[in-house]
């Protein structure tokens, strides 16, 4: 069977998707399916994409141009050249909405004759509805008609399927999760007092809530480090905040970290908090827990799981109960620390195993097929 996964980009700097998506389509090929991508260049790879297409995933590469006037992603490459490729694979499967790739991928399918499936990753979320909000009820009804023609829907999180069912009522929709490489994570040494924030630089991740509850306990002896790529000059805005609430340091920004220096910096670091507002899955949740580290993450992501296995705090979106969080991390010895850290490792590699979620993908390709 032969799967063509389209994304608009997997340059480094777009976030998660060009890091989740070669990682989706190694664990597929490892599966026994024959996989490609199509996306279209935007800059450098991801290391992630680097790696797919060493370990035999065929990337198709088409011409695009990235800037605020093409807002869209729309690219006249991949719309003379797709249907073409397409032709060769039995099932189409799409990544995020609102893009031109998005569009013309899932038309081409429907074209064709081919499988389609399609995968959000929270693009109808309510907050992720909002932002944007004029261009998408302009062309949201694409979206919605290609989202009930699919022949599946894929979510990363029940959360997420809600989300997806509420907009698009008719559509089949599964849950898979996304997951990780646990070899790639070495366990954090927790000796000192750092706190880690690690993902895009974006009004959505909850930076403003975190630069006030900071604020609040700036004299705690911790060190916040804020690492990841910047969201159209996000990063100079909220630089502004946090050097009005916070005088004096305790924090840096530090910019986007990729490969083996991610790694090292998630090791070397004693907590790690993520407290966004809308996130279908938030991988770097994952890779926290997945380095042994006490978490503190919103109900803007459905990580639930770090109450109920006791390796962090799942809080509410606002700025009190991100500083409550925050004092609790800080009260823990070292040892407790390291106790939560274990329990979340320990969750993921029960949950997250890309040879599991793999062979489930499969399954659910080959009933599409039937």
């Amino acid at each position: 069977m032969k799967i063509l996964h389209v994304v608009p980009s997997m340059g480094r700097s777009q976030g998660g998707p060009s890091d989740s998506v070669p990682m989706t389509a190694m664990a597929q090929k490892a599966a026994g399916l024959e996989v490609a991508i199509a996306f279209c260049e935007y800059g450098k790879l991801s290391l992630r994409a680097e790696e797919a297409e060493r370990r035999g995933v065929r990337l198709i590469k088409f011409k695009g141009r990235q800037s605020s006037l093409n807002c869209i992603a729309f690219s006249i490459d991949f719309l003379l050249r797709f249907a073409s490729i397409a032709a060769e694979y039995d099932v189409i499967h799409t990544h995020a909405q609102w893009l031109f790739p998005v569009w013309w991928a899932a038309h081409v399918a429907r074209r064709l004759g081919k499988k389609l499936v399609m995968m959000p990753r929270g693009s109808f979320e309510p907050e992720r509805l909002r932002k944007s909000a004029w261009k998408k009820k302009l062309v949201g009804w694409i979206d919605k008609h290609y989202a009930i023609c699919a022949d599946s829907i894929w979510a990363t999180a029940e959360s997420e399927a809600d989300g997806v069912r509420l907009f698009a009522p008719q559509s089949h929709v599964e849950v898979f999760p996304i997951g990780l490489n646990f070899e790639s994570y070495s366990l954090s040494r927790q000796a000192g007092k750092t706190l880690l924030f690690f993902s895009r630089i974006s009004p959505i991740k909850g930076l403003d809530m975190l630069a006030e509850a900071w604020s609040r306990v700036n004299d705690s002896g911790w060190k916040l480090l804020i690492v990841g790529p910047d969201d159209r000059g996000y990063t100079e805005e909220i630089k502004k905040v946090f050097e009005r609430k916070c005088p004096g340091g305790s924090y840096e920004f530090r910019g986007p970290v990729y490969g083996d220096d991610k790694f090292r910096l998630l090791s070397s670091v004693d907590g790690f908090i993520l407290p966004t507002r809308n996130e279908n899955w938030g991988i770097a949740v994952a890779e926290a827990m997945a380095s042994g580290l006490p978490t503190i993450c919103s109900k803007g992501a459905p990580w639930r799981c770090l109450e109920r296995e006791r390796a962090g705090w799942w809080t509410d979106i606002n700025v009190q109960a991100t500083e409550n969080a925050l004092k609790e991390l800080m009260s823990l010895t070292r040892e407790q620390r390291l106790k939560m850290g274990a329990n979340g490792r320990r969750w993921v590699e029960d949950n997250l195993s890309w040879e599991k979620i793999g062979n489930a993908m499969k399954a659910s390709y080959e009933k599409c097929i039937k």
